[in-house]
């Protein structure tokens, strides 16, 4: 604890004390925002400065991020283009090829570097997080 003392006349007087804590170093700003976010019980806590315009966004983009990296992963999926007519037979064996590819990392070129849907999703958030209106 500190104590600050203001000399009135001969004496010091007491004025203001301070309890020191381990949050003594997270001090904000006037007119800042702070989003706190727990992922699971009993779990690290993660804070983010927020502005009242992307806070909610934020929030839900954390909460659903793993849906967002399982809809991407899907959406990222190679598929018949529509241009060509399929049977279902073909339209079947194409979704059996797609499904063995993939669990064997074979649909995309090795030689290429690709982001995760877990980076994407990350990036996207942090462009939300960064914009300035």
């Amino acid at each position: 604890m500190t104590t600050l003392y203001e000399k009135i006349g001969r004496r010091y007087v007491p004025v203001f004390e301070r309890w020191h804590t381990a949050c003594d170093e997270d001090q904000m700003k006037l007119g800042t925002f702070r989003l706190t976010y727990c992922y699971t019980e009993g779990g690290r806590r993660y804070e983010y400065d927020v502005t009242p315009a992307t806070a909610s966004f934020k929030a839900a983009a954390m909460v659903a991020k793993d849906a967002m990296i399982a809809a991407m992963k899907e959406a990222s999926r190679v598929k018949p283009s529509g241009t060509h007519p399929f049977t279902k037979r073909q339209l079947k064996i194409l979704e059996r090829f797609r499904s063995e590819m993939e669990a064997a990392g074979g649909l995309l070129p090795n030689v290429w570097a690709h982001a995760h849907p877990y980076e994407i999703a990350e990036a996207g958030i942090k462009a939300v997080e960064d914009y300035k209106p």
